[in-house]
């Protein structure tokens, strides 16, 4: 399956990055349970094909930059992004990428310490132990955090997505580019924190989210 192209990060390719990842994830029975549940519906679940360009400028209140993936200066190994995430405490799952800079495609693969291909895009996901379900991802440098059970509640369709800065860095893999954007409000709401690792993570329940 493609990865999904969307400024709000619809990055969130659910099944693309649930799929086989469950027998490696250390968690509990109960966790064990949500992420089959998880990883069958995503199966179902289908994508339609965007215009990139179209897409942003549609839904960005300003787009800061668009340049191919193998100029993007940002761009790591997966060696790095692995060290990245163990640094944050993202270890519960591995860490995948499906592209590498030229915008081969090559299947599902997994980034391990030793890894010296540069991905476009790497992700993973966090379970915290309220059970609350969180897609991470690294685009270029750049990292966010979808959580996936909250707006997957969301009434009015907005969703919510985590990030450093207020930028957001997105792919498309059609055109191996990077889109480097400001989403417009009623896309996307962006929470721009200090620093997205699993510590912080943990303390947003549904209630400090809805506060956001």
């Amino acid at each position: 399956m493609r990865l999904i192209k969307s400024a709000a990060i619809l990055l969130a390719a659910v099944s693309v990055i649930l799929t086989g990842c469950s027998n490696s994830v250390k968690k509990s029975r109960k966790k064990n349970d949500n992420n089959n549940q998880i990883t069958s519906q995503a199966e179902t679940m289908t994508y339609p094909e965007l215009d990139a360009d179209e897409y942003y400028n549609d839904n960005s209140e300003k787009i800061i930059d668009v340049k191919k993936a193998d100029e993007y200066a940002d761009t790591i190994t997966g060696a790095e992004a692995v060290k990245m995430m163990n640094d944050r405490g993202f270890t519960q799952s591995p860490l995948k990428y499906y592209f590498n800079v030229s915008g081969d495609y090559l299947g599902e693969c997994e980034a391990t310490e030793s890894t010296d291909v540069k991905a476009p895009v790497y992700q993973t996901y966090y379970i915290t132990e309220n059970e609350e379900i969180w897609m991470i991802y690294v685009s270029g440098s750049s990292v966010t955090a979808f959580p996936l059970s909250f707006n997957g509640t969301s009434e009015d369709g907005t969703e919510l997505i985590l990030s450093e800065t207020e930028e957001l860095v997105s792919y498309f893999d059609n055109s191996n580019t990077y889109y480097v954007t400001i989403p417009k409000k009623s896309v996307v709401k962006v929470a721009v924190v200090d620093e997205i690792n699993a510590k912080a993570l943990e303390k947003y329940t549904v209630k400090e989210l809805e506060k956001l």
